[in-house]
């Protein structure tokens, strides 16, 4: 019946919520991009995040979240950029301490085999590493000691085999 009341209204809210379909999966469509959004920058997903915002901002040019998701991307980019250059410089220190290390070592046997210049450009070695590096202070120390105590002991054997020499001309 065309004039029934009760099916016109049926028949109009229909049509109301036909012509709301599109609106309600685009609402739907953005809220579903912008959760994705937010679990990928807590990710730490920024390059994605930034593609999900490209693909919020197809449906909706004028969403005001985005502005809010950008900053966040933005900010976690800063905070990750702070967080590699600290990293990267703790393991440079360590390297550096690594390689002096091996280079503390390697001078002291070289002191033990009375290879005196090598050990003192290896020691130079440390300190072009760490300029304030008191070890290669400690370590050139050493090296001036073992030297003379190696030109001591060098200067007594010598003159004891002069004397033997004489000795035995007698």
């Amino acid at each position: 019946d065309p004039k029934n009341k009760t099916a016109l209204a049926l028949l109009k809210e229909i049509k109301k919520e036909k012509a709301e379909a599109p609106k309600r999966e685009k609402e739907r469509k953005i809220r579903l991009l912008t959760a994705r959004t937010y679990r990928l920058i807590r990710r730490k997903k920024y390059d994605e995040a930034s593609v999900a915002i490209d693909k919020i901002l197809k449906t909706d040019p004028k969403n005001k979240t985005v502005n809010r998701m950008l900053d966040e991307i933005k900010r976690g980019k800063e905070i990750d950029k702070k967080e590699r250059a600290r990293r990267k410089k703790e393991a440079a220190a360590k390297e550096r301490e690594m390689n002096i290390r091996k280079l503390t070592r390697n001078v002291r046997g070289l002191i033990k085999n009375e290879k005196y210049e090598e050990a003192i450009t290896e020691t130079d070695k440390i300190i072009e590493l760490d300029s304030n590096e008191k070890i290669a202070k400690v370590l050139l120390k050493e090296i001036k000691k073992a030297q003379k105590r190696s030109e001591a002991e060098k200067k007594k054997r010598s003159s004891e085999e002069r004397r033997k020499r004489i000795n035995g001309l007698e």
